[in-house]
């Protein structure tokens, strides 16, 4: 679901927001739907844990996305997307 390119000249980052905006915009991601941790991500893309971390508060400063202590991180029930 999160494939990446390491090759673009995009920071991963900027290609992991752009992916979770994408797939929300698709369908494939819906409110409530909840994101892999950062640990569990960047295994999956093979990228720095705070790499994802740093993607993740930018779609949580964005409002695309919404932590819940203890639950863990979902889609926001209303993305601006």
């Amino acid at each position: 679901m999160f494939e990446l390119d390491a090759r673009k000249n995009l920071p991963i980052y900027e290609q992991v927001i752009r992916r979770v905006k994408e797939l929300y915009l698709r369908g494939v991601l819906r409110p409530g739907d909840r994101l892999p941790s950062v640990r569990e991500l960047a295994a999956q893309i093979v990228a720095n844990p705070n790499t994802v971390s740093k993607a993740y508060q930018e779609l949580e400063r964005q409002g695309v996305i919404e932590t819940q202590p203890g639950r863990g991180t979902f889609i926001a029930e209303r993305p601006p997307v």
